[in-house]
This record gives C-alpha cells, sequence and structure tokens, in this order.
C-alpha cells in the first residue's frame, strides 16, 4: 500500500503535466469560436484541473470554506454557488487524476474498495430500476460526494502544521459566524434585517438565530462541528497557543445555544461522550461534562424565555405520539396529523420492503434530487408532501436504504465505520496536531450520525464534505514522516 509522501519538486513530473494541461486549457479557450459555445467551459475546466494538479491543498482548502459561505453567497448574490461544491470537488478529483498519470501510481486508502462498491451498486440499482443515466448520476453524486471529498483530502500531501493552519482558519470563519448568531438573538430584528435574515426573524419571532446560513439548524450544525474541532485542539495544543482555540470554541458554544436547532444540541452531547469513551480521557470527560452542562443551562433559558418555543416544543413532542398512532390507524394521506418525521421513517419503511436490496435507484426518493427533478416514487405510494412539497427527507439514514437498498447501504456503512475508526486509532497518536484533529474528528463523526437521523446531514454539503475531508486529512497525517515531526502542541 502506497504512503502519502512529499510532492515531486517543481521541476517534477506532475508540473510538466499541469503545464501541459494549462497549455491545453490555452489553447481550448483560442477555439471557442471554432468549436462552439462548449470550448470556453471546457478551457476553464482544464485550467482549474491543472491549478489543482499543482496546488491540490490550495483547492481542498477553498472546498472547504465555500461550504461554510455558500448559503450566504446563494441567498444574496449568486444562486448559481449552489453547486460550487460539486464543482471544486470535480476540479480537485481531475487535478488528482492528472497528478497520478504523470506519476504513474495513485496511493490507496483503505475506503478505495467500499467507496467505489458503493458506486458499483448504485449504478447497478439504477440500471435495474430504469433510472434516466443523469438523474442516478445526480443522485449517486449527492450522496458519494462526502466519501469523495474522503479521496480527494486522503491523497494531498500536507504538513500537520499546515493542517493546523487551515483548521484555525476554518474554526475563526466558523467563530465569527456564531457570533454574528449571537448578535441576531441579542439585538433582535434590527439585526436580524442587517444581515438580511427579516423574514426568519419573523416566521419565528425571532427566537432561532440562523446567522448567514439558510436556518437555524443549519447554522446548529456549523456551530457543532466548529465547536467540537475546538475543543480537540484545545485539548492538545500547547498552553501560549490554546487561548484563541478556547475562546472560539465559546463563540460555538454560544452560537449552538442561540441556534435553538434541537438536533444540533443532541448531536453535540452525543459527540462528546462517544469522545470521551473513546479516548478514555477523564480530562475531556469533565470537559464534556461542563459544556453539556452549559449547553443544557443555555437551551432551557432559551425555552423558557418563550411561549412560542414551548408550545413549538409541546406540539412536536405530542406529535411524536399521535403521528405513530395514526399511520398505524391507516391515516398515511392528507388525514394524517403528526410529527412529520414520524411519517417520513414509516413510510420510508414500506417502499423499502418493496425492493430491499438495492432499492428505487439513485435520485428517485427523499434527496435533493427527487425534489428537484420528480420522481414517480412519491406518486406510486401516495407520498404526503410536506406543506405541499416533497422536501428532501429529515432522515438520511432512512433515504440512503430506501433510494440504495442494503447493498448500498451496506457499503456506505463499510466506508463509515473504516474512516471512524480510523480517526479513532489516530486519536492516539504520539503527534499533538494529529492527535488533536483526530479527536476532534471522531467527535465530528459522531455528531454527524446523529444530525442524520433529523436531517439530510450526509447529503448537505456543510456536514458531509467537512466529515469526510477530515477523516482524509486526519489519515495522511497518521501516516506522512513529514506529520510525524509537525505539530506544536504538548
Amino acid at each position: 500500500m502506497n504512503t502519502p509522501g512529499r510532492d515531486p519538486a517543481p521541476g517534477g513530473h506532475a508540473s510538466r503535466v499541469a503545464l501541459g494541461a494549462l497549455a491545453a486549457g490555452v489553447a481550448g479557450g483560442l477555439a471557442a469560436h471554432a468549436l462552439g459555445p462548449l470550448a470556453l467551459p471546457a478551457a476553464g475546466a482544464m485550467l482549474a484541473a491543472a491549478a489543482a494538479a499543482v496546488a491540490p491543498a490550495v483547492v481542498a482548502l477553498l472546498l472547504l470554506v465555500t461550504v461554510i459561505v455558500q448559503d450566504w453567497v446563494v441567498d444574496t448574490a449568486l444562486p448559481a454557488f449552489q453547486q460550487a461544491d460539486e464543482v471544486l470537488l470535480a476540479v480537485g478529483l481531475a487535478g488528482l487524476a492528472l497528478r497520478a498519470l504523470a506519476r504513474g501510481r495513485l496511493a490507496r486508502t483503505p475506503l478505495d474498495v467500499p467507496i467505489v462498491a458503493f458506486g458499483a451498486v448504485a449504478a447497478l440499482s439504477a440500471v435495474v430500476n430504469g433510472v434516466p443515466a443523469w438523474i442516478a448520476a445526480l443522485g449517486l453524486l449527492a450522496v458519494w460526494k462526502g466519501p469523495l471529498a474522503y479521496a480527494l483530502f486522503a491523497r494531498v500531501r500536507i504538513t500537520g502544521a499546515a493542517v493546523e493552519r487551515a483548521a484555525r482558519l476554518l474554526l475563526g470563519l466558523v467563530a465569527a459566524l456564531a457570533a454574528l448568531g449571537v448578535a441576531q438573538r441579542l439585538g433582535g430584528a434590527a439585526v436580524f434585517q442587517l444581515t438580511g435574515r427579516l423574514t426568519y426573524y419573523l416566521e419565528w419571532q425571532g427566537t432561532k438565530a440562523p446567522s448567514l446560513f439558510t436556518n437555524h439548524n443549519a447554522f446548529g450544525h456549523a456551530c457543532v462541528l466548529g465547536g467540537l474541532l475546538a475543543v480537540g485542539l484545545a485539548l492538545t495544543t500547547a498552553e501560549g497557543r490554546r487561548r484563541a482555540v478556547v475562546l472560539a470554541g465559546l463563540a460555538c458554544l454560544a452560537g449552538l445555544v442561540v441556534s435553538a436547532s434541537r438536533e444540533s444540541w443532541l448531536a453535540a452531547a452525543a459527540a462528546l461522550a462517544v469522545g470521551a469513551a473513546v479516548t478514555r480521557s477523564r480530562r475531556l470527560l469533565a470537559l464534556s461534562f461542563v459544556v453539556c452542562l452549559a449547553l443544557a443551562a443555555g437551551a432551557l433559558a432559551v425555552y423558557v424565555g418563550s411561549p412560542f418555543l414551548k408550545e413549538e416544543l409541546v406540539r412536536r413532542g405530542a406529535g411524536v405520539f399521535d403521528g405513530w398512532r395514526n399511520y398505524r390507524l391507516g391515516f398515511d394521506d392528507w388525514a394524517y396529523r403528526g410529527e412529520y418525521r414520524v411519517y417520513v421513517l414509516l413510510k420510508s419503511w414500506q417502499v423499502f420492503l418493496d425492493q430491499p436490496l438495492l432499492g428505487v435507484g439513485p435520485g428517485r426518493f427523499g434527496g435533493q434530487v427527487a425534489f428537484v427533478h420528480g420522481s414517480a416514487v412519491y406518486e406510486r405510494y401516495a407520498f404526503l408532501p410536506l406543506r405541499g412539497e416533497y422536501h428532501p427527507l429529515d432522515v438520511f439514514w432512512s433515504r440512503l436504504v430506501t433510494e440504495f437498498g442494503l447493498a448500498g447501504a451496506a457499503a456506505y456503512l463499510w466506508a463509515w465505520l473504516r474512516a471512524g475508526l480510523g480517526l479513532a486509532r489516530a486519536a492516539a497518536h504520539p503527534v499533538a496536531v494529529t492527535r488533536g484533529l483526530a479527536l476532534g474528528g471522531v467527535m465530528a463523526w459522531a455528531a454527524a450520525a446523529v444530525l442524520a437521523l433529523f436531517a439530510p446531514a450526509l447529503e448537505d454539503p456543510l456536514v458531509a464534505l467537512p466529515v469526510w475531508a477530515w477523516a482524509g486529512a486526519v489519515l495522511v497525517l497518521s501516516r506522512s514522516a513529514e506529520g510525524d515531526r509537525a505539530g506544536s502542541g504538548t
């Protein structure tokens, strides 16, 4: 098995291939008039791939920054930016392919087989179910982009110091957005309006802060991941460099509280418990206890101070029991009343039982692709929409097994568990930066698994790309001889 090492020197084969691709891109641009409207995009793709081959770490960092600011850019200026994460991922993978061609080999990772197996099962499911090729490709990419991000990051040759700098940059960005969310909650309508979220203020009466994200749950997800990164770094960073990390972590905790995202609160608590169990660290256990107490106190303050939120909680809680009973009584149409996630689980089970092995096919049920492009599966099973629309299901795991069947879910979980075990092993690494990032990654892995019970989290680039990329980056550091010499902690 090939292990990560240093990049070739600037004058090496990879640079010659990249320069060749650059020249091809320029030539393609000059031929635009002769070759038609597709020539310029093709030339741009070649240029981007060449850049990714020369500086893959830059593309990787840009991808993670993109998923953090994506909601804001889409909402305020550029709707087409919604696909920016997928474009950057494709560019990074193209650059990786160029580098592999130049070096005559592609470094292997522990997840190569399950990642390929998942793609193969999805393709077979699409053929068996007669899913149009472009719908199948989009549906597969929606779920596959997380593992593909792992495949990319696990092959980016980076030092521990560079990863730590990037992690601190990303943590600082999330902390700033968390502080903005706190300002929204404290400042009320005026701050919501200044940040372009006045409609959200009116919808939730100012009780749930979204910061610059599309909703309060997305904001909560970002704060959870940022906070867990801060915990991992704080426990392994040298005393003199710990203060900024701790302050960023506190900002994420405050943002998590004001988001009023219950699923994010649960994910944070579960993640901290898993981190303490994996490391058997009394220090982390004590910190987890303090953080969970602070989170509980903050959550209680948020709800006690808001009759609106208390009414919502009572209504949603009652809907869980009512929804189960109503479905069992046969109310699975417009007569149904109850918590929609209960309906999603029960209805997904019905669909799954009809095609348990390969599912209904990628892009056919429960995801963004089925929502945007429509699917006959909804009509076939008389699936009840939410407020008149077939939104992506708020339970990723049920969507995974229903679309891809037991075979696809098994391949995905194979990759998921192997990556998680790799993070857990690296949490005992002798180098501080590797150990800290791995510890944060273990907790983020647990948080993402919980979020996927309540949201389409592992399709959402805000969660899927960072957690899978996190595992890939830790793999590089844990294997790399450079990683063994890097690090600034204890």
